[in-house]
């Protein structure tokens, strides 16, 4: 049974933690929509100890809102990239980053290009600026990413990014490339799979 927990909107941040923090014990949600406070290290922790001990959540997304406060860290963000990388379930993560700096977005592309389980990424609701710093990051490190199969870019690119098709190009290049593979192997398991069936017989 496959079912999605939603935590968006006007739904309290200390609700948003506590639920959050209660998902270990629902095996049964493979899908969860959360918006983060920018800033708020309760809620973002809670999710991170989340992905890094779940292995039956395929679908991740996150956005973030208004911060509650105007001074903070960017500890709230580094501890949800850091936890992707140690998990191992999710297929597909989708990303809303709002007044976000470039660093940390570019992190987001790091953590993508590093995973072996994500397969799909959606990313938008950002500025232009931040939506090239992104790219430019994702496009660098993709080719040896031989997991990822597809990738949604919302927004308009930079007119003034002179090298904006090129670095598209390579994102698209080694999706397609990933399908190629994925499409190969699952030939090659089906022909071994019927050699062996006909060497029984």
């Amino acid at each position: 049974m496959f079912s999605g927990l939603f935590l968006v909107g006007d739904v309290h941040v200390d609700v948003k933690t506590a639920a959050v923090l209660q998902l270990p014990d629902c095996g049964h949600v493979t899908s969860l929509v959360l918006e983060i406070p920018s800033g708020n290290l309760a809620v973002s922790s809670a999710l991170a100890e989340y992905v890094q001990s779940t292995s039956v959540l395929r679908k991740l997304e996150v956005s973030t809102g208004f911060a509650d406060e105007f001074d903070f860290s960017d500890e709230w963000w580094k501890v949800i990239v850091e936890s992707l990388a140690r998990n191992n379930s999710i297929k597909e993560v989708v990303f809303y980053v709002d007044s976000m700096s470039n660093r940390d977005v570019e992190s987001i592309a790091d953590a993508v290009n590093a995973s072996r389980n994500i397969r799909k990424l959606i990313f938008g609701n950002c500025t232009v600026t931040s939506r090239r710093a992104f790219i430019s990051r994702l496009s660098l490190g993709i080719m040896d990413n031989h997991t990822l199969l597809g990738v949604v870019l919302e927004g308009r690119l930079d007119q003034e990014w002179p090298d904006a098709s090129m670095k598209v190009f390579a994102i698209y290049e080694a999706t397609h490339r990933n399908m190629g593979l994925l499409a190969a192997a699952a030939a090659f398991t089906k022909t071994t799979v019927l050699d062996r069936y006909a060497m029984c017989n």
